[in-house]
């Protein structure tokens, strides 16, 4: 015998059994207030390149070739970043300890943000820069203070006068000072005695340096700032090394600090794969000026 159904039951509405979530689900943390999902920017005029999105040329043969060489047993254990770690150093620092290898550069950057920022506390940057980085200090319930910066000069004074003020009016330093250079998305480039300047004026402050596209700049001060106490550095193998996909960084900074970093993240950042073709890249020196040569 065949049963009817009351049509006003459960079943018969396919979708009643299935939970709906509302906007008054949960409650999300005070900072999120103003913030969406991270989108990249929809070009507004033509232009034949773009940095943001990496062109440029893919990995090299011997780069593919070090990623089908990882073993099922390397996949199969969490990865070592020692090694990535090592290489690194040789070509920066006589230390490994202060590299740490991370998920790109927005983890290193992420991770120096939840490190030294909360509430109560301040985070001086200029604008443009790179969006990620007022997003990290903002989730961080920190004061976020922000020097305009286009086209002219790299505006020391300006920053200076910021430190003096933070300092007058809460009792305390900014906790945090963020440079990018060259700048995303200007390309205007800091000169090395300007962030030096700036570090020198807040020595109690963590002073964060992205270089994520300093491989197309006339210097590198990496040398020079690896002599400051309060001074870390971000790079990344997503930029001139072409790995972007692969989500590569890491930070340069003092071993205090990188105790600091290691203690706001994860343990295992990247997977043995990555590791692989970051290591390997390393050794393409010639491909890698013949690159930052092209895209100049």
């Amino acid at each position: 015998m065949t049963s009817m159904q009351d049509p006003t039951s459960q079943a018969a509405d396919p979708s009643a059994d299935r939970w709906t979530p509302t906007k008054s689900a949960i409650n999300p943390a005070s900072t999120l207030t103003g913030l969406k999902p991270y989108a990249p920017p929809t070009p507004t005029h033509t232009i034949d390149l773009h940095l943001d999105a990496n062109e440029g040329p893919g990995p090299s043969q011997a780069v593919l070739d070090a990623i089908a060489a990882v073993t099922p047993n390397t996949i199969r254990c969490y990865p070592d970043t020692s090694l990535l770690e090592s290489k690194v150093a040789e070509r920066l620092t006589p230390a490994p300890s202060r590299i740490l290898v991370t998920t790109g550069g927005d983890d290193a950057i992420a991770r120096a943000c939840r490190a030294v920022l909360e509430p109560g506390r301040t985070a001086i940057l200029h604008t443009p820069t790179f969006e990620m980085i007022p997003r990290g200090v903002r989730l961080a319930g920190a004061t976020l203070i922000e020097i305009l910066w286009r086209n002219e000069g790299f505006p020391k004074h300006a920053f200076l006068d910021a430190i003096d003020t933070c300092q007058r009016e809460t009792g305390q330093p900014p906790a945090m000072i963020a440079l990018v250079t060259p700048n995303n998305p200007t390309g205007c480039v800091i000169p090395i005695r300007k962030i030096l300047a700036v570090a020198d004026a807040a020595p109690r402050t963590l002073v964060l340096v992205d270089l994520a596209y300093i491989e197309f700049a006339d210097e590198d001060p990496t040398t020079t700032l690896l002599q400051r106490d309060n001074i870390m550095m971000v790079r990344t193998f997503s930029k001139a090394h072409g790995l972007a996909g692969l989500r590569v960084g890491y930070a340069i900074a003092p071993e205090p600090i990188i105790t600091l970093l290691r203690t706001t993240g994860g343990p295992y950042p990247v997977s043995p794969n990555s590791l692989a073709a970051a290591t390997a890249t390393l050794d393409e020196t010639d491909r890698l000026a013949r690159t930052v040569a092209s895209v100049r």
